[in-house]
């Protein structure tokens, strides 16, 4: 299998690209069955002919069977669909190079003084995550007014998971943001 984002071959079982750490299967760039390079809108690899699957081919569906004629009107094959500049709308996990970068040392220092609250994800674009962080620090919080202080396990567990979240986007183990796109230096 290769990366949909780089072209680089993935050893079986992968999850990632080591190369440019986008989700196996995600990207819209190669084809992931012989890495060739995809043109943008097209169902099938032209040299393979594997069917192609893309958050940016939208409408009208694949043809059942390769070779029968494919209704280029359907899909987005760039211009500006849907209002965004240079075509195609930002799907999350589709690894959308149109979409600005978002800096490793900005996110890590969020993580590591605002973890807590989950800002470090919100600017990453990991909403449920974040959503989750800070419904669970503001719940201990709150009751720890009520429990007399035994639901700061519950905020002391937020802080440290910010923590070394912000850690691990510094040193690289994070590598990419909500949408798949690699973070900047």
């Amino acid at each position: 299998m290769y990366c949909r984002n780089c072209g680089y071959l993935l050893p079986n079982g992968a999850g990632a690209c080591a190369r440019c750490g986008t989700r196996a299967g995600m990207g819209t760039n190669f084809c992931s069955s012989c890495g060739s390079r995809i043109a943008p809108g097209v169902a099938f690899c032209n040299a393979c002919g594997m069917r192609l699957s893309s958050p940016n081919n939208l409408g009208g569906g694949y043809p059942a069977v390769p070779g029968q004629p494919v209704n280029y009107s359907n899909y987005n094959m760039g211009g500006s669909a849907g209002g965004y500049p240079g075509g195609g709308y930002n799907f999350p996990g589709g690894g959308n190079n149109n979409m600005p970068r978002k800096s490793r040392v900005v996110a890590g220092l969020l993580g590591i003084f605002l973890g807590q609250l989950g800002i470090h994800d919100f600017y990453l674009g990991f909403m449920g995550r974040a959503i989750m962080l800070l419904t669970l620090s503001l719940i201990g919080w709150l009751l720890s007014c009520c429990t007399g202080g035994l639901s700061l396990i519950l905020v002391i567990f937020t802080f440290f998971f910010g923590l070394v979240e912000g850690i691990m986007i510094l040193c690289g183990t994070i590598k990419v943001d909500g949408y798949g796109n690699p973070l900047d230096d």
